[in-house]
């Protein structure tokens, strides 16, 4: 399917459904810290998707547009190649997404893994409500 964004950012996410949908697979629909298996989102431990973004046009010398037409095409591919690469290097941890958010809360920005492992123990069960 062809991606049907404009939004640069929004269109470099949608690039990423096969990256999450591999990490779900990998958490067998699970979060890693409370075991419920609704609302998951995928974390990126350690760097933020805005990192990467950015990384992505540090590394290949892009300056950053709003929208995707004002790339030249072969500048968008390569972005969109150097985005992935980026995130195959990074840690996915599948979290539900308040989970995701009192982790945020708690350790900032930038969450690592340790730091969700810290979560994980003191985690007081697998109840939305305890989160």
């Amino acid at each position: 399917m062809k991606n049907p964004h404009t939004n640069t950012k929004r269109y470099e996410r949608y690039e990423l459904i096969p990256w999450k949908k591999a990490a779900k697979k990998a958490f067998n629909n699970t979060c890693y810290v409370s075991g419920l298996q609704t609302d998951l989102e995928v974390h990126h431990a350690g760097k933020s998707f805005a990192d990467i973004f950015n990384e992505a046009h540090r590394i290949l010398g892009l300056t950053y547009h709003k929208n995707t037409e004002d790339y030249k095409p072969e500048d968008l591919k390569a972005l969109t190649d150097k985005v992935l690469e980026l995130h195959e290097e990074s840690v996915p941890v599948l979290l539900h997404k308040d989970v995701h958010l009192a982790l945020h809360r708690k350790f900032g920005e930038h969450v690592d893994l340790n730091q969700i492992n810290e979560f994980k123990r003191n985690f007081k069960g697998g109840n939305k409500r305890d989160i």
